[in-house]
Order: C-alpha cells, then structure tokens, then sequence
C-alpha cells in the first residue's frame, strides 16, 4: 500500500472530441469524427473521480484532449470554471490541453490570458515554419507564435521529427528559441507506420551534434524531455523508474464516459475491440515481467510507450527496434553535453560522475 507521503499526482484525461481540422502527417489519431464529450459528462467524471481518490493522492491534474481540444472550447471553458469553484478534497494542480494553435478567436485570447496562471495550453509547433506546413497541413500562416510565447513561455512547445524533418532539427529548435519559447520539448514520430529507416538514425546524431554545441554555447535553454535526461540515473539501484504510469496514476475517459488506461489506449488511436481489450492489461504485471528491456542499462530512464507498444505489436512491454536505437541517440547526446559541461565549467564532480557513466556505458 503506497503512503500519502509519497505525494502522488493523479492525471485524468477526458478525450472532448475527435474531431481536427488539420490533418497532421504522422497523427497517431487516425479516426477523425465529430464525436463530442458533453459538459454534464465531464462533470459527472471529474466529481467521480476525484471524490473516490485514495489517499495516496493529494493532487490532481485535468488535461482536455482532442482531436483538436479547443475546437470545442465551450466545453473546457465552462467546465474549467466549474473546476475552480468545487471544493474537491484534492489541489487541482493544474488544467491543461494541447492545441495546435490554428482556431484562435478573440474570445478565446481574452480567457485564456486572464486565466494563464491556472489554465495552460501546449502549442504543437514542428520547429521553424518549413518544418511546420511540411508536417502539419501547411498550417503555419494560421498560428500566432508570439500569442503562444508571451502568455505561456514556461510551457514547452511540442516540436515532433518526422523523416521528412529530422534534417532540420537543429533549426527549427533553434528557431522556436529565437521566437520567445522557454522550453522546446523534441520527438520523433511514434509509431511503426511513420516511415522512419535506418538512415534516419545518422540524420538524427549529426543533428544532435549542432543541439549541444548551441546549448554549450547558450547555457541558459531550459532542457526538457529528451534533452534533458537524467543519465546518471543507471548510477542509482534505488533511481526512480521514469517508464509511463500509464494503468496506475494515469486515467482517460473517451468522449462517452469509457475509461481507458490513457488516451493512446482509446479508440480514437486503435480498432475499437483493441482499445475495449486494453481495459482489462495488468500493467503491475507488464512492469514485473521480465523482458529483454529490463536487461537494457537504459531501463529506467528510457520512457517509452507502452500504448504504441500494444498498438503496433501487441504486446505493451515490446518497442520497435528504431524506438529504441533512436532513445539511446539522445541518451548518450545527454551524456556528452552534461560532460562538456561540466569541464567547461570545471565543475569537477559533475566530470566524475559522467566518467562512472560512461564506464557503466561501456563495461
């Protein structure tokens, strides 16, 4: 049984819609429909919800997912004044979507610049605006950066790599900095369907290679996600296991009340007798069976998904072989900065410590 102590947030993702008016080359969320989440329903999820929390709990986090979210900003505007008027017995910690940044109405920048500080939206912006329309609908003269940047500059922009990208991650990462982002936080396309080949993985090393000498150089970026893993981690036994919690502290509901593990488990991602099947995964005995992962010296600190995993190739604790050779790229790109860091500014310990990486690494 897990303590209140441990400080445990709860994630609870409610899927309003299905509905996108772009149609994003690599989108893992092929069903387009104009399925829609009622407002009572979202209600009556939230309050269920919240009130049979456990007490390993003390915080919540809502996120609206779409689809596209903010077709339907009605709904997440309503309920979201709903939210900060309950007297749950759990924080709120926070109320978030993603967007793709193409339906900004008046309206909508007057609300969500009064309420910034307790509602954040995460732009999805593929670099600069070539890499954009190439990946995204040529969507790029629709979205208004600078709104984005000044109202949530510590929000990280997603910035997803397809193949017909990863040529320019350096630029458009460098881009979006040059725009007033904070934080950037880079991917590369999930799924076995998105075309990636064994060529890509130089792409991507070469391009990792231009990112380190510009945040040598500019020290003050603000790493995220992949660019900012912990790799000394693979130092700790007692290191915290960085895998998804998805099946644990993570639950979706699709537009109609269904629950799932998360959203990538629901229907809008697979077949639907798949996504139904998924109800029933046992991930504690996913996390506890042995695999050929598990012998990995990356395994902790590796994230990867177990909903692709299960998508893809049927079985939640099996990825891809490029997934996992394009993570080790940013593994060890991580363990190159930090130790040109650390003897550029001689911090002595830090160079120890990536030496005992790196010979963990290559024992």
């Amino acid at each position: 049984m897990r303590m209140k102590t441990e400080n445990l947030t709860k994630a609870i993702i409610l899927i309003t819609t299905y509905d996108c008016n772009l149609k994003c080359r690599y989108c893992y969320e092929p069903k387009k429909a104009r399925h829609r989440m009622s407002v009572e329903k979202a209600k009556e999820i939230l309050r269920k919800e919240i009130e049979n929390l456990d007490d390993t709990y003390s915080n919540v986090i809502i996120q609206f997912m779409g689809g596209e979210p903010m077709l339907y900003f009605d709904l997440i505007k309503e309920v979201s004044e709903w939210i900060w008027n309950q007297d749950f017995k759990v924080e709120i910690r926070n109320i978030h979507a993603p967007t793709n940044g193409t339906i900004l109405t008046s309206e909508m920048r007057e609300w969500l610049t009064a309420n910034k500080d307790r509602f954040s939206l995460a732009l999805s912006f593929d670099g600069n605006r070539l890499m954009q329309n190439t990946n995204r609908s040529e969507s790029s003269k629709d979205i208004d950066l600078a709104f984005y940047a000044n109202t949530f500059p510590n929000v990280a922009v997603k910035m997803t790599l397809s193949p017909n990208t990863i040529g320019r991650f350096y630029e458009g990462f460098k881009f979006l900095h040059d725009q007033g982002f904070n934080e950037v936080g880079p991917s590369l396309a999930i799924g076995d369907n998105i075309g990636w080949e064994k060529k890509h993985l130089s792409i991507l090393a070469k391009q990792l290679n231009l990112i380190i000498d510009y945040l040598l150089a500019n020290p003050d970026i603000r790493k995220v996600g992949n660019l900012d893993i912990p790799v000394w981690d693979i130092l700790d036994v007692d290191a915290m296991d960085r895998s998804c919690r998805v099946g644990k502290d993570i639950i979706c509901y699709d537009y109609d009340g269904t629950a799932y593990p998360c959203h990538i488990f629901s229907p809008i991602t697979m077949e639907t007798g798949k996504a139904i099947q998924s109800r029933t995964i046992d991930f504690d005995e996913i996390r506890k069976r042995p695999t050929s992962c598990a012998k990995c010296v990356l395994h902790k600190t590796c994230t990867r998904c177990y909903g692709i995993n299960y998508r893809d190739r049927g079985d939640c604790a099996m990825p891809s072989p490029f997934d996992c050779a394009q993570f080790k790229l940013f593994f060890f790109a991580n363990c190159k900065y930090q130790l040109l860091l650390a003897q550029k500014t001689k911090n002595i310990k830090m160079v120890q410590i990536m030496e005992n990486v790196m010979k963990v690494l290559y024992k």
